[in-house]
């Protein structure tokens, strides 16, 4: 396992210093913590034929975040995994092609936790603090 900024990258296809690394059929994949906030992850990928991946990170309680397939396709893309929750793993999947599918195979992120001096947030909406605030 790896951490990096506060998340815990494991990966069953190839790990390294870096992050961790999927690899196969012209495809490799490498996840990274975000660089701002232990709830992000950067995932780049590079691949010999242009491809247009979308991303899902699904946790086991089900919580899921999606980053969408954007713009063209091209060989080389970066994608931003925002919206995770502390404390929790994350099972990647890529798909576009069965390429990504299968260099995403095996991809985990563990989310580290929040920093003990985060500041409490209060929500108001006309006046009133939100329930559960």
């Amino acid at each position: 396992m790896v951490v990096a900024a506060g998340v815990v990258i494991a990966a069953a296809c190839g790990l390294t210093d870096e992050g961790v690394v999927g690899r196969a059929d012209g495809v490799t994949v490498q996840v990274e913590a975000g660089p701002h906030s232990v709830l992000t992850a950067v995932v780049e990928v590079e691949s010999d034929d242009p491809v247009r991946p979308a991303l899902a990170a699904t946790a086991e309680d089900g919580h899921t975040v999606q980053v969408p397939a954007r713009g063209p396709a091209a060989t080389e893309h970066e994608l931003a995994l925002v919206g995770l929750r502390p404390e929790t793993e994350y099972a990647l999947t890529l798909t576009g092609s069965s390429a990504l599918a299968e260099a995403s195979e095996g991809l985990r992120i563990q989310t580290g936790v929040l920093p003990e001096d985060l500041p409490a947030v209060v929500v108001e909406a006309d006046g009133r603090a939100a329930e559960g605030a």
